[in-house]
């Protein structure tokens, strides 16, 4: 256990100082995720392998990235919620992209995923937010 929380610090060490020192690095490929509007299952898988490229950037950065960038879409793979997704993936964990992106598959297939921006406040922030909110409802605390 001491172990993988010091090699996950060290991780995410690493991928502060991207963030502080060279931001045009992520830049580059997180400005390429649409804002708003449609991404494909393609568009995600490119920009994900790129972004996972870079030393230090594992799919559980890459995809909180992505899921503060589009809450809408993508969810949040992290140590407290890979457990549970690994539940409903039959048994396996999110640990690269081809898996995240089997994820994605079957999140966006959901109703709830597929449905209409309601009409009342309060329920269309939890729309715009849906996806993201899957960590909430999966995270245990590790």
């Amino acid at each position: 256990m001491i172990a993988s929380i010091s090699i996950s610090a060290v991780v995410a060490a690493y991928a502060r100082g991207i963030v502080g020192q060279t931001p045009e690095q992520l830049g580059l490929v997180l400005d390429r995720l649409p804002l708003q509007g449609p991404v494909t299952l393609a568009e995600a898988t490119i920009l994900l392998n790129e972004l996972t490229q870079l030393k230090g950037i594992k799919i559980g950065v890459a995809t909180r990235f992505f899921a503060v960038m589009r809450p809408d879409l993508f969810v949040s793979v992290n140590n407290g919620s890979n457990p549970q997704l690994a539940k409903i993936l039959g048994g396996r964990e999110v640990t690269a992209v081809k898996q995240y992106i089997a994820l994605l598959r079957d999140v966006w297939a959901t109703e709830w995923q597929q449905s209409d921006k309601p009409a009342d406040k309060d329920e269309a922030l939890l729309w715009q937010l849906r996806a993201a909110l899957l960590d909430s409802a999966l995270y245990e605390s590790v």
